[in-house]
């Protein structure tokens, strides 16, 4: 838990339009409270009396188990490496998206708009608590990065984090519409979640560092950047759910640009750190230099946005070896109708002799596998649709490999660096 959560709703309601806040003018107190919901209520045996005294109806509002199904044990299979380095994996949180949407939509339905915000205010709670530095980065993480100082072992670093009284400060922010329909606002969601983790993550060091110097306001200034940006979020994700209950599914409506949208897995060289790179392609063993992303097309060489990818340079250097880059990500469902992209390889690396072929499959099914591609060759032009996938896969793979001759002359340079650019999810 975050000590914040209440200023952390609070702010958020409070940056909506004045029309969107009216309905719910009567019940903020009810906000204010049900953003302490999970925490309140975290024991499952709490005596029923004691839950009757605080809230008669608090099991409707508090997060239901997981569903038991096969999209969520892959989730929780998928998420198993992730869950050790942070307390709270956002694909877990899905189901929890879809249901706090469905709840709040059903009391606006019913004009019950005391149940609606105190819906919206444990929602509150699982956005703070994913974008709290200490939940975002488990302590036994920082403890390795950051060995404590003899003086501080004591000092429970779980508490202390969480207990700094940061200042949510998003006075100016203007809401951001997640999606047009409920599956689109979901993988907004989603994304955002990611996006507040990764916020908090990064701070999670150098809140720890100020507290062992002594610099506890410099702690508190630093923790209020992850709570702002979880306050944010919240704001999006009113503001999204109130204008799907006004306007309605819009079917036809929205692109999401995958550049931004967080990958579940990937397999890509550690000489791209282990991950594809956005709008730039690394050149390995350079020291740090890099080129921009670009493709050979009809215009000749095309300066691009999108996702550079390397395969793996180690190793055997043997015909038979699979050397592939693959990014993986989250779908919803209906949320989209098509993806779309061009493919092919950086032509800047002038020495590649790697042919590769680019390969776009939705839930373990070929949707898309391009001819062989190779150094020099123009890019290829992919538009198909996804019928209700669930898991997209980009993968690149060589169609020859280096040998140890060609490894002895070009050192590294012989490696293809593959190019999605413009990768698109469309209605």
């Amino acid at each position: 838990m975050s000590n914040v959560h209440d200023d952390i709703a609070l702010k958020a309601f409070g940056v909506l339009p004045p029309v969107m806040q009216k309905p719910f003018a009567p019940y903020i107190n009810e906000l204010e409270k049900s953003s302490w919901y999970p925490d309140i209520f975290a024991d499952r045996n709490m005596p029923k009396k004691k839950k009757a005294l605080i809230d008669p109806e608090a099991d409707r509002f508090i997060y239901p188990d997981p569903p038991e199904n096969r999209l969520y044990k892959k989730i929780m299979s998928i998420t198993r490496r992730e869950s050790e380095i942070t307390a709270m994996p956002p694909l877990r949180s899905v189901y929890l998206i879809e249901h706090y949407i469905d709840r709040v939509m059903e009391s606006l339905a019913a004009e019950n708009y005391k149940d609606a915000i105190k819906f919206l205010g444990v929602f509150s709670h699982l956005i703070g608590d994913t974008g709290e530095p200490v939940h975002a980065l488990n302590p036994e993480i920082i403890d390795i990065v950051l060995p404590p100082p003899r003086k501080f072992i004591g000092m429970e670093l779980h508490a202390n984090i969480e207990k700094l009284s940061a200042h949510v400060d998003i006075a100016s922010y203007k809401p951001r519409l997640l999606g047009a329909n409920k599956a689109q606002i979901i993988m907004g969601v989603y994304e955002g979640l990611s996006e507040v983790r990764n916020i908090g993550s990064a701070l999670a060091v150098p809140i720890t560092q100020a507290l062992y110097a002594g610099k506890r306001k410099k702690a508190v200034e630093l923790s209020g950047l992850a709570q702002s940006a979880a306050a944010k979020l919240f704001a999006d994700f009113m503001y999204s759910v109130l204008m799907l209950f006004k306007k309605g599914e819009q079917k036809q409506s929205g692109t999401l640009d995958l550049r931004q949208y967080p990958f579940i897995s990937c397999e890509v060289d550690m000489l791209y750190r282990y991950r594809p790179m956005i709008d730039i392609s690394l050149i390995p063993y350079s020291g740090g230099k890099k080129y921009p992303l670009s493709l050979l097309t009809t215009k000749g060489i095309e300066r691009v946005r999108g996702i550079g990818v390397l395969a793996s340079m180690a190793p055997p250097y043997t015909r038979e070896h699979i050397r592939e880059a693959r990014v993986d990500y989250f779908l919803v469902p209906g949320a989209y109708r098509r993806f779309s992209a061009r493919a092919g390889l950086n032509p800047l690396f002038k020495k590649a002799i790697c042919g590769a072929e680019f390969i776009v499959t939705g839930d373990g099914k070929e949707l898309f596998h391009s001819q062989k591609i190779d150094p020099g060759n123009k890019c290829v032009e992919i538009d198909t649709p996804l019928d209700g996938v669930c898991w997209l896969t980009l993968l690149m793979r060589y169609i020859n490999n280096p040998s140890s001759d060609d490894v002895q002359r070009l050192h590294c340079e012989w490696a293809s660096h593959g190019v999605w650019a413009d990768p698109r999810l469309c209605s």
